[in-house]
């Protein structure tokens, strides 16, 4: 006859770094023999499995592992890490529960498995649930320090806008810096990118600047729109950008849900030349191309 034994169970999903990290759950478990002695300090085969429905339900995972007990009778192992006899971790769906872990343990070594035990998944790994049942977001849901303006992945991913103008009027450049800034990328993501290369080359064009005009004080890029936005600490967060000529046409778009937008000029950080950048209007629509050294309001936006 088979015996039942103690065990308490606790997971939590290991990350490493590759592309798909392997999903695993740390197991313990207590074991005894018949007679309620612990076995330890002993090395034993496990057969794992993860049953559906019911402690007696059908097993949608199973593996075997050889472990070893401590001197308090305690097995630590990594549920996933086994030798696969059925199925696989990331084929469970998480959220179709309730789940249960059967072992079956041969504390002399082998498939002559004489102690067993079944206990319910009352909680299920997080981790491994959201990777399962991952979180979907909608247009117009306050999420990730702002409003979501913009879904895609059908709403895995999408943009966030800032709950309100970063400043009343902002110009993309000191008037006495002209530069190129390569920032011209489109597109959704493009805005990030653009704000980067832009912070990048006002701080080399001021270099220049100090250089040529050693005697006067140059123009300070720090209030310009897209280190503005870079700046922006909404909800916390520290990834904000000004977004491209593409990205502020999707706000203008579903400015409905976006709150305290005015029907005025906002910057991109999508650059047409030395001397101009592209403008998105909310009052029409339109996209032109404006002298960066005007004043334009800016909001900033992040990705997730």
């Amino acid at each position: 006859m088979k015996n039942l034994f103690s065990f308490f169970v606790f997971m939590l999903m290991s990350f490493c770094a590759l592309t798909q990290p392997p999903q695993k759950m740390s197991y313990q478990a207590i074991i005894r023999n018949s007679n309620g002695a612990l076995i330890t300090n002993q090395n034993m085969d496990m057969r794992i499995s993860i049953l559906q429905g019911s402690s007696g339900g059908i097993s949608v995972y199973v593996e075997t592992q050889t472990t070893n007990t401590n001197s308090n009778g305690l097995v630590t192992l990594q549920i996933g890490m086994g030798t696969k006899i059925k199925g696989t971790m990331d084929s469970i769906n998480w959220g179709n529960g309730p789940y249960f872990v059967k072992t079956e343990t041969d504390p002399d070594g082998g498939v002559d498995y004489t102690i067993t035990g079944t206990s319910e998944l009352l909680s299920v790994p997080y981790a491994l649930y959201t990777l399962k049942n991952p979180e979907k977001h909608f247009i117009g849901e306050s999420f990730g320090g702002g409003i979501v303006f913009y879904v895609y992945d059908n709403g895995l991913h999408g943009l966030i806008a800032a709950t309100a103008n970063q400043t009343s009027e902002v110009y993309c450049k000191p008037d006495s810096i002209p530069f190129t800034t390569n920032g011209t990328r489109d597109g959704i993501g493009a805005g990030k990118f653009n704000t980067e290369r832009i912070i990048a080359s006002q701080m080399l064009a001021v270099v220049v600047y100090q250089l040529t005009y050693p005697h006067q004080a140059a123009p300070s890029p720090n209030n310009t729109a897209a280190n503005v936005c870079a700046n922006y600490q909404g909800g916390g967060f520290g990834d904000w950008y000004l977004p491209s000529k593409y990205e502020l046409n999707l706000m203008y778009l579903n400015k409905q849900v976006v709150p305290g937008m005015l029907y005025e000029f906002y910057w991109s950080s999508t650059e047409y030349s030395h001397q101009y950048a592209w403008v998105q209007g909310f009052y029409a629509g339109v996209q032109e191309k404006h002298d960066k050294s005007m004043n334009k309001y800016i909001r900033a936006i992040r990705a997730f």
